[in-house]
């Protein structure tokens, strides 16, 4: 832990880290984010900075692990409600396509070079223990709606397969193409949901 702080001030420290870190990554990216800036910001020295974070991949990570958790629970807000399973499911994989438009990290997220950036400058075991949180979150979630009965009996980390598979076409909508591509995620969309979500009336 970072010497020569009370507890407040690293709280306080980490925070306005990750604010600033926020502001920057939405701005500059994380290629271009600059690690002097976000001390300057913060009131700290560049090397005390990292006592906090490991590199600005690190804080990256760590202000897209906060995302994660909001959006996990707000997955789990949406569909534990709902009195429609099949649209109910379809809302929130629209939800999160919209997301990738209007969320600054998820939007460095889906950008190919930035992403192979970040996979290549984040340790591995980091990465993976990253990737893997949120496959055990939409693992368990699908396996509760398997015993409830509303989701077909595929294997689960299939299915949570299927649904990151469009996090990928994502990246790629400009292949797909701008002016089409919210149309094509609909009807992807439509298919998956259509084929997994059983009716319940």
């Amino acid at each position: 832990m970072p010497k020569g702080f009370t507890e407040k001030e690293k709280q306080s420290i980490r925070k306005k880290l990750i604010e600033t870190g926020r502001e920057h990554f939405d701005r500059f990216g994380v290629r271009k984010t600059n690690v002097a800036d976000l001390a300057r910001e913060a009131g700290i020295a560049k090397g005390t900075f990292y006592l906090f974070f490991d590199s600005k991949e690190d804080l990256f990570l760590t202000i897209n692990e906060e995302f994660d958790k909001q959006l996990q629970k707000e997955a789990a807000r949406r569909l534990e409600k709902s009195k429609n399973p099949k649209d109910t499911f379809k809302e929130f994989l629209l939800y999160v396509i919209d997301l990738f438009d209007t969320d600054p990290m998820l939007k460095l997220a889906s950008d190919k070079e930035e992403f192979e950036r970040l996979s290549h400058k984040i340790p591995a075991d980091e990465f993976r223990l990253h990737q893997e949180s949120t496959n055990e979150f939409f693992t368990n979630l699908i396996k509760k709606w398997q015993h409830e009965g509303l989701i077909r009996g595929h294997d689960p980390e299939v299915i949570v397969g299927a649904v990151k598979s469009l996090y990928f076409v994502f990246m790629h909508r400009d292949f797909i193409g701008k002016d089409i591509f919210r149309e094509a995620a609909d009807l992807l969309i439509d298919s998956l949901v259509n084929h997994l979500v059983t009716d319940n009336e």
